[in-house]
């Protein structure tokens, strides 16, 4: 509880995620920086500036910081969701307080330095979230539907993780080592991964010239020599899955 990284994270992340988020970078990610901390010591003392007036109120909000403080250096420091409740606090603490706008008064001014923020913040999330891509697997598994022939097979690395693709591809994929289709996928079954001598073998077997591999990461070139990456799906999604489509040319 008493490190000094600890201690510096969990102030940074009450004040400068709590006020300053999308502006100061995330402490549980990023770690404390110079600007977090000046960051927090100004809106720290914005804050109590603000409330100043009332008594039961500013008395209430330090006890608040206190307690989140301890909190977070004894139990959990946690992330922006847990540091969120510090906003969802102040902003109960003004109402309490009774304070007006007035635009004569310094205090207004505060008020919106830090409120605003983290609202232009999760309007700008949301506005994220409605147009980003729930998965990857939709267009990779399209891509799979309409450029790769039906007569080439698709081995998949990984089927836990592209059995996905495979739905959205409209066609069953191969596992090895026992060289079977599969349109789902059991989870108590182990991953196992080629080598690239197997997926030749796998080619031959199935009389073509070359074969087409999915996989949920990039693949090993030390493992993988002479497989050619032809198609990627890595662009930001909800689901954070990405996939890598390879070709392997059977000698």
């Amino acid at each position: 509880p008493f490190d000094i990284g600890l201690i510096s994270s969990s102030f940074q992340g009450i004040f400068a995620n709590t006020f300053g988020i999308g502006l100061v970078q995330d402490t549980k990610l990023f770690g404390v920086t110079a600007l977090g901390i000046i960051y927090s010591l100004i809106s720290m003392l914005m804050s109590f500036f603000v409330l100043r007036k009332h008594s039961p109120v500013w008395q209430t909000w330090l006890f608040f910081v206190l307690g989140f403080f301890i909190f977070n250096i004894a139990i959990f420091n946690g992330g922006v969701r847990h540091l969120g409740m510090g906003f969802v606090m102040f902003a109960a603490l003004i109402e309490l307080s009774d304070i007006k706008i007035d635009w004569r008064e310094v205090t207004t001014y505060m008020v919106l330095l830090l409120l605003v923020p983290p609202v232009i913040h999760n309007v700008r999330g949301v506005a994220e979230e409605l147009n980003m891509p729930y998965s990857n697997a939709q267009k990779a598994g399209l891509y799979i539907k309409e450029a790769i022939p039906q007569n080439v097979p698709v081995v998949a690395i990984n089927k836990f993780e592209t059995a996905p693709v495979g739905a959205y591809a409209d066609r069953a994929f191969y596992e090895l080592p026992s060289g079977e289709s599969f349109t789902y996928f059991k989870w108590l079954e182990k991953v196992y991964i080629p080598t690239e001598s197997e997926l030749r073998l796998f080619a031959q077997f199935k009389k073509v010239g070359g074969l087409v591999i999915v996989s949920p990461t990039l693949l090993d070139t030390n493992r993988f020599p002479n497989v050619q990456l032809g198609k990627t799906f890595d662009q930001k999604s909800m689901k954070r899955e990405n996939y890598y489509i390879y070709t392997l040319v059977a000698k």
